[in-house]
């Protein structure tokens, strides 16, 4: 009986690690994501209001003339 119930508890021990592991990979993957995301958003950024900077004067040009 103590010999099943040893076993029995490595089970668990064993399951709640792998499924601790599996929790901990899905949240690295979630943040790698964000950051990635962050970083896309940022480059894409710069040159849209590069862009609206541009688009403003070529209007302030056109109004004055």
């Amino acid at each position: 009986m103590k010999n099943l119930t040893g076993r029995v508890t490595e089970l668990i021990i064993v399951f709640l690690g792998v499924y601790a592991a599996f929790l901990l990979n899905g949240y690295q993957s979630h943040k790698q994501d964000q950051q990635r995301r962050h970083q896309i958003l940022t480059y894409l950024e710069k040159p849209a209001t590069s862009s609206s900077e541009k688009l403003k004067q070529v209007t302030l040009n056109y109004a004055s003339r």
